[in-house]
């Protein structure tokens, strides 16, 4: 257990990221631990993977398939050593847990699926609308043909 070691490269006393951690959409009451402006929306553990095996993350890492206490939904958890066993940190760049929430936001960001998935979602946000306009056209001719019916039955 956590608590019965000192030793921070004991895995017990890496940090952990839960995706919430990183999530734009959550409250800082669900678990958001960055502001929004850095965070991500809806991030997968599926892009973490993806940031890891790029290997621009230069610590040792390790996935887990744990849930979030406060969001049972939210699978998956990144456990990260920060420090060595005397207590020096392996990488100055990453000095404590915030710094690698900011790292993997800011990599998510710049993920070419998630771009790949944006262009997408705004491209079917079009499409979206341009048939949305169509109905409306449509709803609106059935609307002046029902008022054309009732003026017909007062007038006989």
């Amino acid at each position: 257990m956590a608590h019965q070691t000192t030793d921070p490269s004991n895995p017990h006393r890496w940090v952990t990221l839960y995706l919430p951690y990183i999530d734009a959409t959550k409250s800082q009451a669900e678990g958001r631990r960055i502001s929004k402006e850095k965070a991500v929306e809806n991030p997968e553990i599926k892009e973490i993977i993806e940031v890891l095996k790029s290997d621009a993350f230069p610590l040792p890492s390790k996935i887990e398939n744990k849930s979030y206490a406060r969001d049972y939904m939210a699978r998956g958890r990144l456990r990260v050593q920060l420090k060595k066993s005397d207590n020096t940190l392996i990488n100055p760049d990453f000095p404590d847990r915030k710094s690698i929430f900011m790292f993997f936001a800011s990599q998510i960001k710049q993920l070419d699926s998630r771009k790949n998935k944006k262009q997408k979602e705004a491209a079917d946000a079009n499409k979206g609308k341009s048939k949305a306009s169509g109905s409306h056209s449509n709803s609106e001719s059935g609307r002046r043909h029902e008022d054309k019916r009732r003026k017909n039955k007062k007038r006989r």
